[in-house]
């Protein structure tokens, strides 16, 4: 949704003000004093019941006036004249005080009407407390893609397409778009402007800031600072940002893998690969067995805006030969995904033996034909490789 300007803003001293644009918008927020700066918080969990009225009295303590108070606004300027001794006026009882959720409670004394403030005050802050924590759950529920950045007033491209993780014990991590990752520190903090979220990365000062969140949607959130600083955040859960392309590289070469899981157009084909086991080397060489044929293809670990990809060129096999998105690396497991297609590669580590190692690679990478076998005592054709 956006805002349509000019717009009329009431402050919390009840003054009226014309805004004209985002950016004047903007800097009024910034211009709100935090919660440490000497200033009463407000206590939103609770309202009068209008109208309540206050005795006026002279200097003898005489009453010469009943005050009838309609209004928050009323209320606010009547009390800068009792705080300026410009009248002295006692708050007249019973009166009824209005909870959030509408529940009603009657104060009959000075005492009575302090309990219930001070009863909703704290409700107010266990509310607060759970609302950044659920936010904080959010947050850290899916990964964040840069969707625009200003700084300075100044659109910045560059960081168009990063994308953020908030992860547990104040850790985000950050990749870039050439796949770089950079690690910092985050926090919410409740301000009296709003929920705050506080970056910090040591070679990242255009992230490293206190941005107040100002509009929130599912799916998408605005974060802003003082001097024409914003950045709108979209979710999407199927990024991966801590895994790196040389990561992939490496962790690919260390075993063997087999086909798990494949689905092409809606239509399972793992069986087709079922046992079939899978080798990647390190001049970018892949070689996979099927029903006995050796088939030897290139593969490529790509970085692209959404993450970390693995192109697989193998003749003959057009299931899997494509690019695939990384979506999930684990210790024995990736997890791929492409616009219409799915696979899963399962690892297969043997036991550290040179033998056993060696005996499976030769049988994976070479070309094989069979000589003989023995079968109910007769002889056949031995196995035999070929160069």
């Amino acid at each position: 949704m956006d805002i349509l300007f000019p717009i009329t803003i009431i402050t919390s001293e009840h003054e009226e003000i014309t805004i004209g644009s985002a950016e004047e918008l903007s800097e009024f927020i910034a211009d709100c004093k935090d919660d440490d700066e000497e200033e009463e918080k407000e206590i939103r969990c609770i309202d009068f019941q209008f109208p309540i009225s206050f005795s006026v009295f002279d200097r003898d303590f005489q009453i010469i006036e009943v005050v009838e108070i309609e209004n928050n606004r009323q209320l606010h300027r009547f009390m800068k004249r009792v705080k300026k001794s410009e009248v002295f006026a006692s708050l007249n009882f019973p009166l009824n005080m209005v909870l959030k959720d509408g529940t009603v409670l009657t104060a009959e004394n000075n005492e009575q009407l302090r309990e219930i403030i001070e009863a909703a005050k704290d409700s107010c802050e266990e509310e607060d407390d759970f609302s950044r924590e659920r936010l904080e759950n959010y947050l850290k529920k899916c990964p964040w893609i840069v969707y625009e950045f200003k700084r300075n007033n100044q659109e910045n491209d560059e960081f168009k397409q990063y994308a953020i993780n908030f992860k547990d014990d104040g850790v985000v991590t950050m990749r870039s778009r050439n796949g770089d990752i950079l690690t910092g520190e985050w926090e919410l903090e409740r301000t009296r402007r709003g929920i705050a979220i506080e970056m910090e990365f040591e070679n990242l000062a255009d992230f490293t800031l206190k941005w107040l969140l100002y509009d929130f949607e599912d799916g998408k959130i605005k974060i802003y600072e003082a001097g024409g600083n914003r950045i709108i955040l979209k979710r999407n859960c199927e990024v991966v940002v801590d895994i790196t392309k040389e990561r992939v590289k490496n962790f690919l070469k260390e075993c063997f893998w087999r086909v798990a899981e494949l689905e092409v157009n809606d239509t399972d084909k793992e069986e087709e690969y079922i046992g079939t086991p899978l080798k990647f080397y390190a001049n970018n060489i892949v070689k996979i067995r099927v029903n006995g044929e050796l088939v030897e293809g290139t593969y490529e670990v790509l970085v692209r805006n959404t993450g970390i990809g693995l192109e697989i060129n193998l003749e003959g096999r057009p299931d899997l030969k494509l690019q695939w998105l990384i979506t999930f690396l684990s210790e024995d497991e990736i997890e791929l995904k492409n616009a219409d297609n799915e696979m899963e590669l399962k690892r297969h580590c043997p036991d550290n033996d040179g033998d056993l190692n060696f005996i499976l690679d030769a049988l994976v990478s070479s070309e094989w034909e069979v000589a003989s076998y023995i079968d109910e005592a007769r002889t056949k054709p031995q196995i035999t490789k070929t160069m």
